[in-house]
């Protein structure tokens, strides 16, 4: 009987939760299946979505779509840099 939605970017501080960009709650039963609707419509849309293969994906810099292999290493410095940042703040 309530949607929670919200919308936020990619990054370390958000992987934590936090969210600047949209934050909803609809408390209406047929908003939220008018919500609801539109979503699925559009999340089965290929038009409408962009794929997300987390396994290959590639980063670009300055318009060069790197290999996977710096891709994969920037992944898990990242992560690792998340998680250190996590133990300093008693996080885990």
């Amino acid at each position: 009987s309530i949607l929670l939605a919200g919308s936020s970017n990619l990054n370390p501080d958000t992987l934590q939760g936090s969210f600047r960009e949209f934050g909803a709650q609809i408390f209406n039963r047929a908003e939220i299946k008018t919500f609801e609707s539109a979503f699925l419509r559009d999340w089965a849309d290929d038009d409408a979505t962009s794929p997300m293969v987390i396994d290959g994906w590639q980063m670009s810099f300055r318009n060069k779509v790197m290999p996977p292999e710096t891709s994969a290493l920037v992944n898990d410095i990242a992560a690792w840099l998340v998680r250190s940042k996590d133990r300093l703040e008693r996080r885990e």
